[in-house]
């Protein structure tokens, strides 16, 4: 608008090519810039979609997409952990071993079932059907959820629904 301005101002006055010509450059950048701008919106965007059902630490899916998934899982059952002995285990080894442990923890517990970060040292396990606490699939998730060591023992409670 600006370049169009500058063409049209002779009329009335005279305008150095060079000025219009920066003129030109000044609104060219500006679009390059905005379209950049966009861009950048829109991948962060994705981005934070993403961040918002994922846990970050495991990458396993959070209480979000597991609150989405219950729309659909007529019939199914949903297994709820609770790590026994995680804070010992932080206490003595330190938080960064602890983030490790359940980083460990995440890959054995997604190959039971649709497997579920729900915060801290809670998970969540989505199975089809009914189950109950004496399915196989389930104790293999309490396993995966199991860990010992030289001064550890980590288990898991849980109830399911």
């Amino acid at each position: 608008m600006c370049v169009l301005g500058l063409r049209g101002w002779p009329q009335f006055e005279p305008v150095d090519l060079l000025a219009t010509l920066a003129a030109a450059a000044t609104v060219a950048t500006a679009g390059v810039r905005a379209m950049l701008a966009h861009r950048e919106n829109v991948l962060l965007r994705r981005s934070s979609r993403g961040e918002a059902v994922e846990d970050g630490l495991s990458g396993l899916p959070n209480r979000r997409a597991l609150i989405a998934d219950l729309d659909g899982a007529e019939g199914d059952t949903l297994v709820f952990f609770d790590l026994d002995g995680f804070k010992e285990y932080n206490d003595a080894f330190g938080h960064h071993a602890g983030d490790a442990l359940l980083q460990r923890q995440a890959p054995r517990l997604s190959a039971e079932g649709r497997a579920y970060r729900l915060g801290g040292d809670e998970f969540g396990i989505l199975l089809s059907g009914e189950r109950d606490e004496e399915d196989p699939q389930v104790q293999a998730a309490v396993d995966a959820l199991s860990e010992h060591g030289d001064g550890f023992e980590i288990g898991a409670s849980f109830g399911l629904v």
